[in-house]
């Protein structure tokens, strides 16, 4: 095996981790809504993941460990659409609250200020959804 075919296969491990990441906070709101379900459907063909991985993910996300990115950038875009899950039906739970914070350590924020980041990533939601400007703001935490 090539060292590219290593390269791919973990990057590829790391998007269905996030993916099942995402399919968690959407099932902590039973039953998903059919926008989160399309949003879901669409985000598994942007991550390059097959209709039986979507299926598998779907059906079980908790079987799914975290992968998390190396770059804080990658990191950062992950927390952004985690928390874009969050706020498709514009209420934010405290099971919502909680799960965001055991992610951001996931993604390989430090432990300390993993609250800190949660909170910033929802307060940011509530005011403006931009990525670019999500990213700045988090980088000063």
């Amino acid at each position: 095996m090539s060292f590219l075919n290593l390269y791919e296969n973990g990057s590829h491990k790391r998007k269905i981790g996030h993916f099942a990441n995402i399919v968690k906070l959407a099932k902590l709101n039973h039953p998903m809504n059919d926008g989160e379900i399309e949003i879901l459907k669409g985000l598994s063909k942007k991550l390059g993941l097959s209709n039986d991985e979507y299926l598998a993910i779907f059906e079980d996300p908790d079987s799914f460990p975290i992968e998390p990115p190396i770059s804080q950038d990658d990191r950062l875009e992950r927390l952004y659409n985690l928390t874009h899950m969050i706020f498709l039906d514009r209420v934010v739970t405290e099971e919502e609250k909680a799960f965001l914070n055991k992610i951001t350590v996931g993604l390989g924020f430090p432990v300390e200020k993993s609250e800190k980041i949660a909170d910033a990533a929802i307060q940011f939601f509530i005011n403006i959804a931009n990525l670019d400007n999500f990213k700045k703001a988090l980088k000063d935490i």
